[in-house]
C-alpha cells in the first residue's frame, strides 16, 4: 500500500536517489576498498531513511493501523545521533588513506551505540511486556506500545541536533590545519583542498538546521501540523540531490599518501643547533643539486615523500630544511621552481608556439587556478601581465 499524493510523491524521488547512490557508493567501496566510501554510503543511507519517514507517513503507512503502522513507530528513522559521527569519520577517512577505527575512536561510538540500544530496547520492552496493545487511539489502535516514540522524544532529538552541530564545528575547525598539512606535503593541491567537501557539509548543515528550526517551532507552539513539518523535509530533499551528486561524482582520485592526523605528531628528539645547522646545509646542497639536475618539480603530483625518497632521507628532515632555510612550505617551494621554468620558457619565446596554459602544464602545473595563483605570488603580477611587460621591454 502506497498512496501517491503531492506530499509523498515529491519526496519519493529524493528517497530513491539517496538509497540508489548509497548502493552505488557501497559497491565502489567493495571494489576499491576506500574507507571513505563506506562512510559516505552510510551518510546517504541515513539521509534517505530520514526522508522516507515523512514520505511513508503521507503515503498512508502511519494511518493504515496494521503492521505498516507498527513499522513506522519502531524503525530507526530519526537517526540524528548517527549523523555527526558519520560525517566526522568520513572526513577522517578522506584525509588519511590508511584510516581505521581504533580504540581512540571509541568515544565517538557512544552515541550511535546508545541510539541502537534505545531502538532495540523500546521494541523488546513493548513487545515483551505490553503486547498485545490496546485498540485505543493512544496506542494507535493496537499498533504501538507506550515506548514506541522514545527515540523521537524532544530530549533525544535535541541531543542529536547538538551532536551533529558539534561534529560539524569540529570538522570545519580542522580544515585550516588540513590545508597547512597539504601545502607542506604536496605540490599539486588543487584536488586535495576538499572545498567540495566543505560545501557539502554546509549543505548538510542547512538541511539539518531547517529540521532543527521546525523542531524549535514545534516546542514553542506546543506542536505543528504534519503538513507544516513536511516543508522541512522538502527542503532536505532538495539538498539531498546536491549531497548525492557532489559526494559521488566529485571525489578526489585516491591518494594513498594522504596521512593527515588531527592530533599533532610527537616532537622529534632534540639535536644540538650546530650539528643540526651543519646537517641542514648538507641537505640543502643535496636538494638544490637534485632540483637543478633531475628537475623533479616537472612531475605534477610530486609529493614531499617522493622527494624524500629520491634523496634517501625522511619527510621530517626535508620539511625542516625547506621551512627553515627557504622560509617556504613544500608547495610554495616546488611551485617557485615551476614559475622560474615558465619564465624561462617565456624568455625563450616559446609562448609564440604554445598557449600560456600549455607552457604551465609542461612546467609541472596541473591546474590553471594553481598556476595563476603561484605565478602572481612569486612575481607580483599575473602571467598575462608578465607577458605584456616582457613584450614591451
Amino acid at each position: 500500500m502506497f498512496v501517491f499524493n503531492t506530499y509523498s510523491s515529491l519526496l519519493l524521488p529524493a528517497v530513491i536517489q539517496c538509497l540508489l547512490f548509497a548502493l552505488l557508493v557501497a559497491i565502489r567501496y567493495r571494489a576499491e576498498s576506500r574507507p571513505s566510501d563506506l562512510f559516505l554510503a552510510l551518510i546517504l543511507f541515513v539521509t534517505g531513511i530520514k526522508l522516507s519517514f515523512w514520505m511513508l507517513g503521507f503515503a498512508g503507512w502511519y494511518d493504515s493501523h496494521n503492521a505498516l503502522t507498527t513499522f513506522m513507530f519502531y524503525f530507526p528513522f530519526s537517526s540524528y545521533l548517527l549523523a555527526g559521527p558519520l560525517i566526522f569519520f568520513y572526513f577522517r577517512s578522506l584525509t588519511n588513506g590508511s584510516f581505521k577505527l581504533t580504540r581512540k575512536d571509541w568515544p565517538h561510538l557512544i552515541l550511535p551505540v546508545l541510539f541502537f540500544c534505545l531502538i532495540t530496547g523500546k521494541f523488546a520492552l513493548d513487545f515483551l511486556f505490553y503486547y498485545p496493545f490496546p485498540s485505543t487511539p493512544d496506542f494507535q489502535y493496537g499498533t504501538r506500545g507506550p515506548l514506541a516514540e522514545a527515540d523521537k522524544s524532544t530530549v533525544v532529538t535535541l541531543c542529536g541536533f547538538i551532536s551533529f552541530f558539534l561534529y560539524l564545528w569540529l570538522i570545519l575547525k580542522t580544515f585550516p590545519d588540513y590545508r597547512k598539512y597539504v601545502a607542506e606535503n604536496f605540490s599539486d593541491t588543487a584536488n586535495l583542498n576538499f572545498s567540495w567537501l566543505r560545501n557539502m557539509l554546509f549543505a548538510l548543515f542547512g538541511g539539518v538546521f531547517i529540521l532543527f528550526a521546525f523542531k524549535i517551532l514545534e516546542v514553542i507552539n506546543g506542536g505543528i501540523t504534519y503538513k507544516t513539518d513536511w516543508y522541512s523535509y522538502a527542503a532536505l530533499a532538495v539538498i539531498s540531490y546536491y549531497i548525492c551528486i557532489n559526494g559521488y561524482y566529485i571525489q578526489p582520485r585516491p591518494l594513498y599518501q594522504l596521512e593527515y592526523q588531527a592530533i599533532p605528531p610527537v616532537a622529534p628528539s632534540v639535536v644540538e643547533p650546530s650539528k643540526q645547522n651543519e646537517d641542514d646545509k648538507q641537505w640543502l646542497q643535496a636538494i638544490n643539486l637534485l632540483m637543478e639536475t633531475a628537475k623533479p618539480y616537472l612531475r605534477p603530483e610530486l609529493s614531499l615523500m617522493d622527494l624524500a625518497e629520491m634523496l634517501g632521507t625522511n619527510k621530517t628532515v626535508l620539511s625542516r630544511v625547506i621551512n627553515q632555510v627557504h622560509q617556504q612550505n613544500f608547495n610554495d617551494y616546488i611551485n617557485s621552481y615551476r614559475v622560474s621554468q615558465v619564465i624561462a620558457q617565456i624568455s625563450s619565446g616559446k609562448y609564440r608556439q604554445l598557449t600560456l596554459l600549455g607552457i604551465a602544464y609542461d612546467c609541472g602545473f596541473n591546474s590553471k587556478a594553481t598556476f595563476n595563483r603561484a605565478f602572481k605570488k612569486a612575481t607580483g603580477v599575473t602571467p598575462q601581465q608578465y607577458i605584456r611587460q616582457y613584450k614591451e621591454t
